[in-house]
């Protein structure tokens, strides 16, 4: 899949759980929610790195789709912006993490 990603210059997807594989391989994004349980990790996307967050499916207004777009094609240096916030906020030790709490909780 790294490989695919590192042939692109945006991506545009679901805010589930390929918004941290493109962040880890330094690609930006725009995000739409295709189920409620992602609304929460768009937003943090947004908030942390300035990744549009177009809203739910079926709520994205097709002018703002279009203007997000041309907004990071024509804009090189907010892609690489973009990119390197998000690629910042990845580091790839999130299983770790889940298996130590997971782990501690057990010893509760």
């Amino acid at each position: 899949m790294a490989e695919r990603i590192a042939e692109c210059d945006l991506g545009i997807i679901a805010g589930g759980t390929m918004s941290y594989e493109l962040a880890h391989c330094g690609l930006p994004m725009l995000l739409v929610a295709l189920a409620p349980n992602q609304r929460r990790s768009c937003l943090g996307w947004q908030e942390l790195t300035g990744t549009p967050f177009l809203g739910q499916i079926g709520d994205v207004m097709p002018d703002r789709l279009r203007a997000e777009v041309h907004r990071f094609v024509t804009g090189p240096e907010l892609r690489r912006q973009v990119a390197a916030r998000g690629r910042a906020e990845v580091d790839c030790k999130g299983a770790a993490r889940l298996c130590d709490a997971l782990m501690e909780s057990d010893k509760a």
